[in-house]
């Protein structure tokens, strides 16, 4: 006995529209001559915008970052 096989009907696909994603600017950790006040003014303008709270967490970690640089630089 053969099965008679059942031809599927195929959907039309809706086509969605693509999000263009925006660039994210890469800050420079690596250099060392960046005074911490700077750090400091980035955080408190993520802070003005109320970006979501991730964000908020980066812009700390870039400070601890910058500073665990200028520390040994400056005690040369």
């Amino acid at each position: 006995m053969k099965k008679k096989k059942k031809k599927k009907k195929k959907k039309k696909k809706k086509k969605k529209k693509k999000k263009k994603k925006k660039k994210k600017k890469k800050k420079n950790a690596s250099t060392p001559n960046i005074k911490p006040s700077a750090a400091v003014l980035n955080m408190s303008n993520m802070m003005r915008r109320r970006r979501p709270a991730f964000r908020m967490y980066r812009g700390v970690i870039i400070i601890i970052i910058i500073i665990i640089i200028i520390t040994p630089s400056s005690g040369k």
